[in-house]
């Protein structure tokens, strides 16, 4: 009797250790999120008593605020569509920084003297603002560039992780989305409410041949002196590669393949590596895996066989096959090989403020690791570099800045090819990266002007 008493409260004792064990789990990491989550009923009901804390640019510009006519407040956002999906909405339920902050927000600190002074001075209520890492100038530049076109921008500090800015269109207007809804929700042709910057997923072009050079880099001794004779077409590991309009770059190296975006060149190589080198490459700098990021976001991914004895290498060496990516993401890599081989991770809110000028949950950079190395980073900003100064970038080129990029253009099954751009400056003390989508563009032109305009901004402005 003795030892089976032991074993039933040894069994409890264990079940309320896990317990325990999940109710500090859920208070410490998951709770936020669910407090955030849009569905939620908490989410939909909020205190009409207090002034919802403001949204901020890094600059304290406000971007969304509440106001107050007689006893009622109402949500305001003074620059209209520019920072719809960042910031997201407060009607219909909600989504963006608004929803996964909506929390702090609502919070009063010093409650008792805020009450105190509201019932003595007949003083607001204010919850807590949100500062976030966006530069409004840059971000009201970008939305007007992208205006009647399809895709994504986003601008990323590369040594920190900071998002400096993020559009997506076409968009939504957050001061009408109650009045909107009932179209916004049908237009499954525009997909106005998606985030693709975050959440769509493309496939990546030759922009992925900055993975597939680095694979090259790290698997073919003396990688940089190998040449190949491009005829403008062949046959790689079972498929028939074809460059841009069958041109044949004659004899080229690894520099000149990439600046020129030699398909030939790359699908050669990778059938030398093979997949298993590929694939290691791949995951270690993030393809299938989560990064962490404040607003909702899809992993980027890498398959190479999705159908037994389907064979996609050669098309994946060249970013078609099945991978897909979204710009966040290729920012991130993009900032990886200006940051020395370090990927940080991305974050867009900087810190809390409090009604009485405190901070609270200030963010710090977060390095995701080494994910290659910085001499392998070098040779890679050396090979971006020639991509714009004589390759394929040369329209985004800004006089007085050192810029390092890769154009890739995606087949797109449903119409005109995709135009990709994603690019860094300095090449030397890079301060900012960028990565552009335009659905449909049929090449890259508009992705290099709007890249341009960006980079002659950030001259213009940078301290």
């Amino acid at each position: 009797m003795k030892n089976n008493t032991k074993k039933v409260a040894f069994v409890i004792f264990i079940m309320f250790a896990i317990t325990i064990g999940h109710l500090v789990i859920y208070a410490v990491f998951d709770s936020t999120r669910t407090v955030a989550n849009p569905f939620n009923p908490r989410m939909q009901v909020d205190d009409d008593t207090i002034r919802r804390g403001s949204i901020l640019d890094r600059s304290g510009v406000v971007i969304a605020e509440s106001y107050r006519t007689g006893d009622i407040y109402s949500r305001r956002y003074p620059f209209g569509r520019a920072f719809a999906h960042p910031i997201g909405y407060m009607a219909m339920g909600r989504a963006g920084l608004e929803s996964i902050f909506n929390f702090e927000m609502q919070t009063l600190n010093f409650e008792i003297s805020q009450r105190v002074n509201a019932i003595l001075n007949n003083g607001e209520l204010i919850g807590n603002s949100v500062v976030t890492t966006i530069d409004s100038r840059l971000q009201s530049l970008i939305h007007e560039r992208m205006q009647g076109r399809r895709g994504a921008v986003v601008v990323m500090e590369p040594t920190t992780g900071r998002i400096l800015a993020m559009v997506s269109t076409p968009n939504f207007d957050p001061n009408s989305v109650a009045a909107d809804w009932s179209a916004l929700i049908v237009d499954n042709e525009n997909s106005p409410l998606l985030n693709r910057a975050t959440q769509g997923l493309y496939p990546p072009g030759s922009v992925f041949k900055i993975v597939s050079a680095l694979a090259i880099l790290e698997n073919v001794e003396n990688s940089m002196d190998v040449t190949y004779v491009c005829i403008g077409t062949g046959e790689f590991a079972g498929d028939t590669i074809s460059c841009m309009n069958n041109t044949a770059h004659g004899e080229v190296n690894l520099k000149r393949a990439f600046a020129l975006s030699c398909n030939c060149y790359f699908a050669m190589m990778i059938e030398k590596i093979g997949i298993e080198k590929l694939n290691e490459v791949s995951e270690r700098i993030g393809f299938n895996s989560a990064f962490g990021f404040e607003l909702d976001f899809r992993n980027s991914s890498f398959q190479t066989e999705a159908v037994p004895g389907e064979n996609l290498l050669a098309q994946t060496s060249i970013g078609q096959g099945r991978t897909l990516v979204t710009p966040l993401f290729m920012a991130m890599i993009t900032s990886a090989v200006a940051n020395d081989g370090v990927m940080m991770q991305p974050f867009i809110v900087d810190h809390v403020l409090t009604g009485h000028g405190g901070i609270r949950r200030q963010a710090a950079p977060t390095s995701l690791g080494q994910i290659f190395s910085a001499e392998h980073a070098a040779y890679l900003n050396e090979i971006m570099n020639e991509v714009v100064t004589r390759g394929t970038g040369r329209n985004t080129a800004v006089p007085g800045l050192e810029i390092s990029g890769k154009t890739g253009t995606a087949e797109n099954a449903t119409g005109l090819s995709h135009g990709w751009f994603v690019a860094f400056a300095d090449s030397d003390n890079p301060q900012i990266a960028v990565s552009i989508i335009i659905e449909q563009a049929g090449g890259t032109r508009e992705a290099l002007e709007i890249s341009r305009e960006i980079f002659a901004h950030h001259l213009a402005n940078r301290s």
